[in-house]
């Protein structure tokens, strides 16, 4: 490697290392060839970054950011004023729409007409720092096929507190108001046949 290194000009090496105390850090280290007047090499300098906190953060969000695309419900991430900012696999499979399909588009291409103000509101809610009630919706799919959803938009908070953005989590429940349609109408008929 310093053969390479000195042919080169420069080695970046990053990976765990060992203090003389025995614990671990994460570094970022450039090997940097050394040479004379002449072309000759004399050495080698070495500069060594700690970045332990940086790394463990890249960690988590990998973590964070595999944990929403693994979740069952539908989770997107949008600005303040509604702009799609991500979009995980479980939107895909809700809404129909990829997720280059739907980053960079507005929320409200999932939202009836009449319900676009109900969105506006909870958006400037949310801008406000306030928490908003769980709620059942219609949203339209990319083949235009409205489906019933158990819906949640929460804030997004940076490191501050101030709140950056909006988490939208939805779940299809069409299955379940056919369900719960399919018993009310058989009660209503058994008290029909009852009262008869």
């Amino acid at each position: 490697e310093l053969e390479q290194a000195a042919a080169e000009g420069r080695l970046h090496e990053e990976g765990w290392r060992v203090r003389k105390d025995g614990s671990r850090f994460w570094s970022n280290g450039v090997l940097t060839a050394l040479y004379t007047e002449s072309g000759e090499l004399r050495g080698f300098a070495k500069i060594t970054r700690d970045l332990t906190e940086r790394h463990r953060l890249e960690e988590r969000l990998k973590q964070l950011a595999a944990i929403v695309q693994s979740s069952n419900d539908a989770i997107v991430g949008m600005s303040l004023n509604g702009i799609i900012q991500s979009w995980n696999t479980a939107a895909e499979q809700e809404y129909g729409y990829s997720a280059t399909e739907a980053v960079g588009k507005p929320f409200s291409m999932l939202v009836l007409d009449e319900r676009v103000g109900s969105l506006v509101d909870r958006l400037a809610r949310i801008a406000k720092g306030e928490q908003t009630e769980p709620y059942e919706t219609v949203r339209i799919r990319k083949d235009g096929k409205r489906i019933n959803v158990a819906a949640r938009f929460s804030p997004v908070r940076d490191s501050n507190g101030s709140v950056i953005g909006v988490s939208a989590i939805s779940r299809d429940i069409s299955e379940r108001k056919k369900l719960d349609e399919a018993l009310r109408a058989s009660e209503a008929r058994n008290r029909q046949i009852v009262e008869t």
